[in-house]
């Protein structure tokens, strides 16, 4: 049986194209080097999506294909479609267009009406030509789309951005007989422990990465590597496909969140055998509320990938080894076992190497909602139809009845031998502690505003501190930022924030600061026109000094697809900026005042509050991911010094 190379690829870069892709598409076939080694037949499954209509992704990565000076024993073989308005002339949204890539070129060798990419059998049909087509000894697909981690991958803009779930491309590519080498993601949030059980019964080895990818996979250097070495093993290419794409983050100066991984997928039954074990205790943990609380709080500590607020939306995703590490204590020997096989499984792994040191990162993902609660909206909560496609995917009996039992507010048809949160001992002990908890604010004898809580503090997760600036003229409250620096009494119910005197100003101009992963802040603003989220990074110097490095502005995560927005663009010189700040009132969001970025740069500061009246809120998170306010204003400060004389609340 021949075996096939599966390299699943989606959308690729940050940058617009320039220019409008003339030339690319060459009536005739070129002339090719000579045979140096195995026959390699690479199939590009091209879903253009919304990335190649707004963005021109797609047409920017057949231009990379096309800079490879290709041997005649190496075919690189690409579908194009699920894209109204490509950015290449020559290529055509009404039809699925198949290309043979050559250098400076690619020459049309098949045409057929357009059909839903999204749809396993369009998926099928293209395998199955291109291995009659181009017989060779080893074969790639791929299969290129934005990547919504388990919410599959190549949704079809013309088909209301149908996708294929992991379930369907798992059918897919199974039943085409073929056991496949290699199945890479160029996609987003695609190196997940879902996909990998999905795939694993047809595929030897998967390279993926967990995050939002700001730029795509090198095809030059890929394909330069493969027509030079074609003999290469499965794993050394798999390796290539990490180094080049890393090195391609930081010529593009995108690399603080870049990772990618190949893992062996011969080793995922062992693997998911260990997760199941694991899963089962976290399951036991929803039948006692302490247990629980234990499972919700550390879960929460782990290193989550992609979209990471109410405005970039959320993608669910957290390390698999660094949720194995932060449930350790409570879940004991199978948090060490699935340990030692991830670290078997995984074999070759590039990151950058400032990621947090004290995150096991493992480079592999698993569904984890952030917000469990349905009523919080799709955006932010766990949504029917998310849960049901979910547990079609999860691979793990015992993890899919656990998200069942922390997701609120789901009522889903019962199946054979699963259960719903209403079930959960946890969850009858917590409504019944809830109802007795109590909870307020004072002024304590240092000035500061202290929130106290009374009751069975295990239904609690975690506090934020949220500052709201008063506009005396409109009379609205909006938001400053956020943070999670509270000196914390557990046992007596007291948190205190660490409150400084400091908002953070983008190019002048108080904007709304959101904590995330890797020291790295989320800030919702209008860029250009278009909604949008800039993230930036602190940065200590040697010196102590600390910066905040601006990284770049994304629009966040699709909220009806899943999928993570690919174009992940650095704030350049005469861009518009008008911050978006949160309006307590109404719960909107508001725009600030608009500021053009300067020939030097925009930059993210610290800076005294200004003297005004502000509004103090501590936000409980309880452990369904619920949450409770209490808050205390208008506060009225003048020179570091706090006058509480007028404040409500108290």
């Amino acid at each position: 049986m021949k075996k096939l190379i599966t390299l699943t690829i989606a959308a690729v870069t940050a940058l617009s194209l320039c220019g409008c892709g003339k030339g690319y598409v060459s009536p005739e076939r070129a002339e090719r080097k000579g045979d140096n080694g195995l026959n390699w037949t690479v199939l590009v499954y091209m879903c253009g999506g919304a990335q190649e209509s707004r963005h021109g992704a797609a047409s920017e990565a057949l231009k990379e294909m096309c800079k490879t000076d290709y041997p005649e024993n190496i075919n690189v073989i690409v579908q194009t479609g699920g894209c109204g308005d490509w950015k290449i002339d020559g290529i055509y949204g009404d039809y699925l267009q198949r290309f043979e890539m050559q250098k400076d070129g690619m020459y049309m060798v098949d045409q057929k009406l357009a059909s839903n990419m999204g749809s396993y059998g369009t998926l099928t049909d293209f395998l199955n030509w291109g291995v009659a087509s181009y017989p060779a000894e080893r074969y790639a697909i791929v299969l290129w789309d934005g990547g919504a981690g388990s919410g599959g991958v190549a949704h079809d803009g013309l088909n209301g951005n149908d996708g294929l779930s992991l379930e369907e491309l798992a059918y897919g590519i199974g039943i085409t007989n073929i056991n496949y080498d290699l199945i890479v993601f160029d996609a987003s949030l695609m190196s997940s422990i879902e996909a990998a059980s999905a795939l694993a019964p047809y595929a030897d080895y998967m390279a993926a990465s967990p995050d939002y990818m700001p730029v795509g996979l090198d095809y030059e250097g890929i394909f330069n590597y493969l027509s030079e070495n074609p003999d290469t093993s499965v794993a050394d290419f798999g390796r290539v496909i990490c180094d080049t794409y890393y090195e391609k983050c930081e010529k593009n100066k995108a690399a603080d969140n870049a990772i990618m991984t190949v893992m062996d997928l011969s080793r995922m039954s062992s693997l998911m055998q260990a997760f199941d074990g694991m899963a089962g205790i976290m399951l036991t943990s929803t039948d006692g509320l302490a247990n629980y609380a234990r499972i919700s709080r550390a879960a929460r500590g782990a290193y989550r990938y992609g979209g990471q607020t109410d405005y970039e939306g959320y993608s669910n995703a957290v390390d698999v080894g660094d949720l194995a590490v932060k449930l350790a204590e409570y879940v004991g020997q199978p948090s060490d076992i699935l340990r030692q096989i991830l670290d078997e499984a995984v074999i070759y792994k590039t990151q950058n190497p400032e990621l947090p040191q004290d995150a096991n990162i493992s480079g592999l993902s698993v569904f984890y909602p952030y917000i469990t609660d349905a009523y919080a909206g799709y955006r932010q909560g766990v949504s029917e139809e998310m849960m049901a496609e979910y547990l079609q995917n999860s691979g793990s009996a015992n993890y899919a009845n656990f998200i069942r039992k922390i997701c609120t507010n789901i009522n889903m048809p019962y199946e054979e031998g699963t259960e719903n949160y209403e079930s959960s001992w946890a969850w009858v002990d917590f409504v019944s502690q809830r109802d007795s908890f109590e909870y307020w604010v004072r002024v304590n004898e240092q000035n500061m505003l202290e929130l106290n809580m009374l009751g069975d503090m295990d239904i609690v997760r975690n506090v934020a501190f949220n500052l709201y600036r008063n506009d005396d003229v409109t009379g609205e409250q909006l938001m400053l930022g956020r943070d999670y620096n509270t000196e914390v009494n557990w046992d007596g119910g007291v948190f205190v924030d660490d409150f400084n005197f400091e908002i953070f100003e983008l190019g002048g101009s108080p904007v709304m600061t959101l904590p995330i992963e890797n020291d790295m802040y989320s800030i919702p603003v209008i860029l250009n026109g278009e909604r949008s989220n800039i993230r930036a990074k602190r940065e200590d110097a040697e010196t102590g000094e600390v910066r905040y490095k601006l990284l770049g502005a994304w629009e966040g995560v699709d909220w009806q697809s899943g999928m993570a927005d690919r174009a992940f663009r650095r704030i350049k010189f005469r861009d518009k900026i008008t911050p978006l700040l949160k309006s307590l009132n109404t719960g909107e969001l508001v725009q600030g005042e608009t500021f053009t970025v300067g020939p030097f740069g925009a930059s993210l500061k610290k800076k005294k509050i200004p003297d005004g009246n502000y509004t103090f809120e501590y936000d409980i998170k309880d452990i369904y991911a619920q949450s409770s306010t209490s808050m205390a204003g208008p506060v009225n400060i003048k020179k570091e010094q706090m006058d509480w004389s007028a404040a409500v609340g108290l």
